[in-house]
């Protein structure tokens, strides 16, 4: 629901083409001027940040985690959970990411994973960068969905691809949270196989370190995928019968 709360017991889906940024728009395009900004927000309104790529680590055959410098170790990116930043080129396209850092964990630094489609500009363009000597443009908080802390008993996500990345940054922030210390989490993750499962060591630690607060099964199967949110939406008090029988990460 883009622009809403989130309350309550609900699903919530993501594709990799929505999540990690299906969002085109046009903008005009500012330069960075020599004023700093603040340390509680790299991110500012109407004005582009420019940061240098810092380094790239492959996680499947066509998409790679990457990480870009903020102005100084002590700024956070300043955006909001379940918010994205927009990628652009300086002139006319640009396309909304969803970070997997947090403000609240990680400073100086902010990391995006990005896939690269066959004729694809952005997913090329950031494949392109070299660590150390390129650099993107970005503008933001972009967000599309506002959650509050404490007033959501179970949660179910339903993802696929590149749309695990705002699925983790809210997992990331719920379980952090003491406010949502009874919210339980149920993930469903859909992929084409067990090699194109993204963020796989980080989602195994969190179900290690909150057991029995989060669940997450993997499908490849659209047909499965699709069962499972049928019984969740035919069975709004059955928030477990998301996740698949296997609620154990490691056997994905």
């Amino acid at each position: 629901s883009t622009g809403g709360t989130l309350r309550g017991a609900g699903v919530l889906t993501a594709s990799g083409g929505c999540a990690a940024g299906a969002l085109w728009l046009y903008t005009r395009s500012q330069r960075l001027g020599l004023r700093v900004p603040p340390v509680e927000s790299s991110l500012q309104p109407n004005t582009t940040l420019t940061c240098k790529l810092q380094k790239v680590d492959k996680l499947t055959r066509d998409t790679s985690r990457f990480r870009f410098e903020l102005p100084s170790p002590q700024h956070v990116l300043g955006l909001p959970c379940c918010s994205h930043v927009l990628a652009h080129d300086g002139a006319m396209v640009a396309r909304a990411y969803t970070p997997v850092t947090l403000d609240k964990f990680d400073k100086g630094y902010f990391d995006l994973v990005v896939k690269r489609y066959p004729g694809g500009e952005f997913g090329e363009a950031f494949h392109r960068l070299r660590p150390g000597v390129d650099s993107m443009m970005f503008r933001g908080p972009v967000v599309s969905l506002r959650y509050e802390a404490g007033i959501v008993d179970s949660l179910s996500l339903v993802c696929g691809g590149t749309g695990i990345t705002p699925m983790y940054q809210l997992i990331r922030t719920v379980l952090s949270d003491p406010r949502d210390e009874a919210t339980r989490l149920y993930l469903v993750y859909a992929n084409k196989g067990a090699g194109d499962v993204l963020l796989r060591e980080e989602l195994e630690e969190l179900a290690r370190l909150h057991a029995g607060r989060l669940e997450a099964g993997r499908t490849c199967s659209l047909v499965a995928l699709a069962l499972r949110l049928s019984r969740a939406f035919f069975h709004p008090r059955r928030p477990n019968a998301l996740p698949s029988s296997s609620a154990d990460p490691k056997g994905w």
